[in-house]
C-alpha cells in the first residue's frame, strides 16, 4: 500500500489497481469459472460480471 504523504493518492488508481488484482485472482483459482470465482469474492455473479467488464477482463 501506498503512503499517504502531503501530495496524497489517487485512490481511484488504487482501487481498480486492487480490483483487478482480485478478479484476475478469483478466475484463476476458480479455473474460469465465473460462479465460482463471484462466490470466492463474495459477490453476486452479475455483479462480478459487471466489474469483469468495467475493467474490459471479459
Amino acid at each position: 500500500m501506498p503512503d499517504l504523504t502531503e501530495e496524497g493518492i489517487d485512490l481511484t488508481s488504487l482501487i481498480k489497481e486492487i480490483e483487478v488484482f482480485y478478479l484476475k485472482k478469483a478466475l484463476e483459482k476458480a479455473s474460469g469459472v465465473k460462479t465460482k470465482a463471484a462466490r470466492l469474492l463474495k459477490l453476486n455473479r452479475t455483479t462480478f460480471i459487471e466489474k469483469l467488464k468495467k475493467y474490459n477482463l471479459v
